[in-house]
């Protein structure tokens, strides 16, 4: 699911919010090492960095300057796959208030079970 400002377009985005479910049984650390292959492999350029949090998720950040993309994806490993929350920002239009406000956000966003779900 992607979600933009209202009034913007999914197709020409300046900001966007991405909540991803991976459905696999790979590892954390194995979706993540593909992830970043792709990543470098579209732009060996790319600035990216990686932490892993106490919780074990991985938070990851990059700026593509050939896709004109800086964003912020958290990595969290769940029973069915891999979650993940980002938020996307064109660099120019970057504003240093909202990015602190989603770097929160995405820090601390956890996993809940699904109440529809028989355990």
């Amino acid at each position: 699911m992607e979600f933009v400002p209202e009034g913007d377009s999914i197709k020409k985005w300046k900001e966007m919010v991405a909540q991803q479910i991976a459905f696999t049984s790979d590892s954390l650390r194995k979706y993540v090492d593909t992830w970043k292959a792709m990543l470098l492999k579209a732009d060996p350029k790319i600035d990216l960095k990686e932490e892993t949090m106490t919780d074990g998720s991985i938070f990851a950040t990059y700026t593509s300057l050939s896709a004109e993309e800086t964003s912020m994806r958290r990595f969290i490993k769940g029973k069915d796959g891999v979650y993940m929350l980002a938020y996307h920002v064109r660099p120019k239009l970057k504003e240093h208030e909202t990015v602190k406000i989603w770097n929160d956000i995405i820090r601390t966003a956890n996993l809940i079970p699904n109440p529809e779900k028989k355990r």
